[in-house]
């Protein structure tokens, strides 16, 4: 009964996100949590899933610390489970917030252990990873590493052929080149 509590209580999330009603959402994701608990008590994995989609949804709805808070646990159960691609989506939704200007020491650590939890393979994933990562090293004493980082993500989205995950990585590698890279170079992206 609980395990179906828990999916309805999904079902009702991922409605009220349709609609917009993100504390909505992010109270159904938390019932969602606490209904997995009695159902499955040892699916670490499912609770991390749960716990990154509430964080999206208390991202969306302005509660940033409380985010945080989900984002960190999940990223605590990615750890112990060894999960690089669960780390690296926790330390994505946490960045999912841009906040230009502001170097977040928090997030640029978690994407910092996502990147080295991920394979070193071109994925999706790890294009994002990277470029989420330069971006959040801007504004840099030097410059140089997170364009670089951001031009190594680009390069991999763009050998993926993969127009959403290339739009993903232009819009956060932008962060980490727009006030930097010669003005020929932000053209052409």
């Amino acid at each position: 009964a609980s395990q179906h509590a828990s999916r309805t209580a999904v079902r009702a999330a991922e409605q009220a996100m349709q609609r917009l009603a993100f504390e909505d959402g992010a109270a159904w994701f938390g019932r969602a949590l606490g209904f997995l608990d009695v159902a499955a008590p040892g699916d670490a994995r499912g609770r991390g899933e749960l716990l990154l989609r509430l964080a999206e949804a208390q991202l969306h709805a302005g509660a940033r610390d409380a985010a945080l808070s989900a984002c960190t646990k999940a990223a605590d159960l990615a750890r112990h489970l060894g999960l690089g691609e669960l780390l690296a989506r926790a330390a994505l939704t946490l960045g999912g917030e841009a906040r230009t200007g502001v170097s977040d020491s928090a997030l640029v650590a978690m994407l910092d252990e996502a990147r080295a939890a991920l394979p070193q393979a071109d994925t999706p994933l790890r294009a994002r990873v990277l470029a989420r990562l330069a971006g959040a090293l801007q504004p840099a004493l030097d410059p140089a590493p997170p364009m670089a980082l951001a031009r190594e993500a680009i390069a991999m989205a763009r050998r993926l052929d993969d127009r959403s995950t290339l739009l993903d990585v232009l819009h956060a590698a932008n962060a980490a080149l727009i006030d930097y890279a010669p003005v020929e170079e932000q053209i052409a992206l």
